[in-house]
């Protein structure tokens, strides 16, 4: 494990799991920036983490949720842990019952051996033991491992998160790849994603002392964007947002189960996979207004994202 030369800050010591991804991408700074001590959990340890800009003055714990000794040794000496690890693919030994669960327990077994007080878990909406995905099942296993845990313990379940560099954003940019976009079912369920700074904002808020903020611990919170939006007319604001025609042709389900279910047997990163589109195709929506209240946080209409200059093809 590396030291920082300097915490910028004498707050709490958090590790975050997920420190390279996207989410972390955006936490770290927002903790830092807070006064707090970020040690970073790095698959490669140093040598990799110096490719990644916002982890300079961290500290770096090498190690992977999917070993449990390394985050042992990473929890040593950590006062919370935000875990933001989590797949939407399955690749090899990443599954994501080894991932959502396995490395939850891990980190849950990590933080009761070393004394930590807080947790953290980034879940999904959705979350449920009967869903009809396994992302969805196995990030409700990981929800009642972190709940019965013994430990002061924060569970959000953002609906699709959004952000230029995320998944989601990804599967849009597939999808409107070309001027006639294709959607699998009608497209009607509505969608109320939430912007990947604002999760972060309300992650790192979660950190914050004081009354205000400990009301939050102990509890799931909800997380969505300030619009719900049909993802038919998601499709046409992206491809907007890239300047682009957007023909929606619409594929009926009992087409496009079969050919999408065939596409994940052949390419190795299909655009949409079976659990992606399941996911896609129920409603992903909540009010806002209490987590917003909670962790004292705005919530951005997703124009923020879609609305940016026109990218190149």
């Amino acid at each position: 494990m590396v030291p920082a030369a300097s915490t910028g800050g004498h707050g709490t010591r958090v590790l975050v799991a997920g420190a390279t991804g996207y989410l972390g991408r955006r936490l770290v700074p927002r903790l830092v920036a807070r006064g707090h001590i970020v040690r970073a959990l790095v698959r490669g340890g140093e040598a990799r983490a110096r490719a990644f800009p916002h982890l300079s003055g961290c500290e770096i714990a090498e190690g992977d949720v999917l070993d449990p000794a390394s985050c042992a040794g990473a929890a040593l000496g950590c006062d919370a842990i935000a875990h933001l690890v989590g797949i939407i693919k399955e690749q090899g030994l990443a599954t994501f019952d080894a991932v959502h669960v396995g490395g939850t327990v891990a980190l849950v077994q990590a933080a009761r051996h070393a004394g930590v007080g807080r947790f953290l878990y980034v879940s999904a909406l959705g979350a449920r033991r009967d869903a009809p995905t396994a992302y969805w099942r196995t990030k409700a296993v990981a929800e009642e491992t972190v709940a019965n845990s013994g430990l002061s313990w924060i569970i959000l379940r953002p609906s699709l998160v959004l952000a230029r560099d995320g998944e989601f954003y990804k599967v849009l940019r597939q999808l409107t790849a070309f001027g006639i976009v294709p959607v699998l079912g009608s497209g009607t369920s509505k969608l109320a994603p939430v912007l990947a700074d604002d999760l972060a904002d309300l992650e790192a808020a979660a950190f914050d002392a004081g009354p205000e903020r400990a009301s939050a611990w102990n509890r799931v919170h909800t997380v969505c964007g300030s619009e719900a939006i049909p993802f038919n007319e998601l499709l046409r604001r992206t491809a907007k947002g890239r300047g682009r025609p957007a023909l929606l042709v619409h594929v009926p389900l009992v087409f496009a189960r079969p050919l999408v279910e065939a596409l994940a047997r052949v390419l190795p990163d299909p655009p949409v996979t079976p659990g992606q589109l399941a996911m896609l195709l129920e409603d992903s929506t909540c009010d806002p207004a209490p987590a917003a209240r909670a962790f004292g946080v705005t919530l951005h209409p997703i124009g923020a994202v879609l609305g940016r200059a026109q990218e190149s093809p």
